[in-house]
């Protein structure tokens, strides 16, 4: 066996970690929202097919379905799409590295 050690990755750009991080954060509460509305009219609209979830999952949703109003479903859905619909921070970033490069 040799004894080549395991090479362990190194972060050379903390802005753009940084960056990723928060896209990440921000993505994940953006699907929550989504998933939780998605949820709720599921519930609502096929409650036959929902007769398998947990009773803490219904708790769940009934507790979503309080909280929510309807104007608040549609602003959920247009914040979402408009944050999946921009361009992503490697997008960015490799966009500007790639103008310094031609430059």
């Amino acid at each position: 066996m040799s004894n080549v050690k395991k090479q362990m990755p190194q972060i050379i750009d903390t802005n753009l970690y940084e960056s990723l991080i928060d896209e990440n954060t921000r993505l994940r509460e953006k699907l929550r929202d989504v998933s939780a509305v998605g949820a709720s009219i599921m519930f609502h609209t096929h409650r036959d097919d929902c007769s398998h979830f947990t009773r803490d999952f219904l708790k769940a949703i009934v507790t979503i379905s309080h909280e929510i109003k309807v104007q608040e479903v549609q602003t959920i859905y247009e914040d979402a799409y408009e944050f999946a619909s921009e361009p992503g921070v490697l997008e960015l970033f490799q966009s500007t590295r790639f103008g310094q490069e031609k430059s």
